[in-house]
């Protein structure tokens, strides 16, 4: 049996080394009761062709894969697109027709809040409570919902999938297996998802109210976002009567969304009893606050409580997998031993091929002199130079440090930097280049595929 043989595309014509061994005793753990795989498998191992292959060996209905990244989407598109995979992503990466085919008509600017050409569909009129006749056919997103809703096999992010679980506003259906693959990210998005952050200028701006005192208590806070709900609530209904901007819209419906979820904070759980105790100087409690010069956020102490709700969905077969995640991962989305298979892959890749080289004496940080940025470009340089027979990526931690090494590197000409929006149009120019060729960046990490 070969890739192939499970319907895949005839390029995958041979297992890589320990792939078809890792297919059949994930398939084997789930025919056999146990709800969750977890499969930890480094780089090379070549995940995607494991989860696919197996979704089509347990002949699963429909399948559904997580990413965190659009990289992995659109990779995950361009390898199994023949076999129908269909993507779906948020509103706003969808141009909206509506506002495109009323461009140059009078008030236009006003009703969608930017300018047409500008937006997405979650600027578009039926926002704004308008009437429009291209959600049911001829819209760039809910016709892909559509095919999304039809397919067996769909790709989505993490956001997307628990904003559809929360909100339910273009279902795209149920699922039999769950993939969830960059798994280790998943206790960090589930965390973020069920925060609430309240800002000062969103509140004057859209509402005219404050926020509460920090100290004042749970109790205190649900019981002043309630109160602060009837408002938005009524603010909502005035904007959509008077077919104000789909941005003002929309705005409105969030704060009101994130104001209810407050006024319920008293159900934030644990999620079971086995959760440890928290400790908050001079509290115990389930949830935390924060505040900043910006606003506030909220949080339940342990987001695990809110997995089956979000991530899971009842979904009766689900996998895990990532080159990083390890079994107190999947504890913290509410697991414990007993609910899960661990399975952890080694490297089919030769030590030797594979180095790690640690150089030290340069502390990195804010307060850097400038003497000691140089003597840190200098030990980048010295990496750089006897390797420009090959392609490089350095990881920055940030935006600006990506831009100082650009900058400031004698191979600063070698060099490719993005900015957020142009990150996959200069990644496909890196793969496209011959080395010599460096890419700096502080967001290509997991779920970019760079083949030899």
């Amino acid at each position: 049996m070969i890739p192939a043989d499970l319907g895949l595309p005839e390029k995958f014509s041979h297992w890589r080394k320990g792939q078809e061994d890792a297919v059949i005793d994930a398939a084997m753990s789930l025919l056999h009761g146990k709800r969750f795989y977890v499969s930890a498998q480094p780089t090379g191992a070549g995940k995607s062709v494991f989860y696919v292959a197996l979704s089509r060996l347990l002949e699963s209905k429909r399948t559904l894969i997580l990413t965190a990244t659009k990289a992995l989407e659109a990779q995950l598109v361009r390898e199994f697109g023949a076999m129908g995979l269909i993507e779906i992503k948020g509103q706003n990466n969808y141009r909206c027709l509506a506002v495109a085919r009323a461009t140059g008509q009078a008030g236009v600017g006003e009703l969608y809040g930017q300018a047409p050409e500008k937006s997405g569909c979650d600027d578009g009129p039926c926002h704004a409570g308008v009437e429009c006749s291209l959600r049911q056919r001829g819209c760039y997103y809910f016709d892909q919902v559509s095919r999304a809703f039809k397919s067996s096999l769909v790709v989505t992010n993490y956001d997307y999938w628990m904003f559809s679980r929360k909100f339910g506003d273009a279902p795209i259906g149920e699922f039999d297996l769950l993939v969830m693959d960059e798994a280790h990210s998943a206790p960090d998005k589930l965390a973020e998802f069920v925060s609430i952050y309240l800002g000062k200028d969103e509140l004057a701006n859209l509402i005219d109210a404050h926020l509460p005192p920090l100290d004042a208590g749970l109790a205190y806070w649900a019981e002043w976002a309630g109160e602060r709900l009837v408002e938005a609530t009524a603010y909502l209904e005035d904007a959509k009567k008077e077919k104000t901007s789909a941005k003002h819209v929309r705005e409105l419906r969030n704060l009101a969304s994130k104001l209810k979820d407050l006024s319920e904070a008293a159900r934030w759980k644990r999620g079971n009893p086995s959760s440890p105790d928290v400790w908050m100087p001079g509290a115990s409690t389930d949830w935390v606050a924060e505040e900043s010069h910006t606003g506030a956020t909220l949080s339940p102490v342990w987001a695990h409580g809110y997995a089956e709700q979000f991530l899971f969905a009842g979904i009766s077969r689900i996998i895990m997998t990532s080159a990083t995640i390890v079994p107190k991962t999947v504890g913290y989305l509410g697991l414990d031993a007993t609910d899960f298979e661990f399975d952890e892959r080694k490297s089919t890749f030769a030590k030797e091929r594979r180095p790690v080289y640690i150089t030290g004496n340069v502390r990195v940080g804010f307060k850097m002199s400038r003497g000691e940025e140089l003597v840190w470009m200098n030990k980048i340089d010295a990496i750089i130079a006897g390797r420009l027979d090959r392609k490089i990526i350095i990881h920055a931690v940030s935006y600006d440090r990506a831009k100082f090494i650009h900058a400031n590197s004698r191979y600063g000409k070698h060099m490719i930097v993005h900015s957020r929006m142009t990150a996959l149009e200069q990644v496909e120019r890196f793969r496209r280049m011959s080395a010599p060729a460096i890419l700096v960046s502080p967001s290509v990490r997991e779920g970019y595929d760079f083949p030899y």
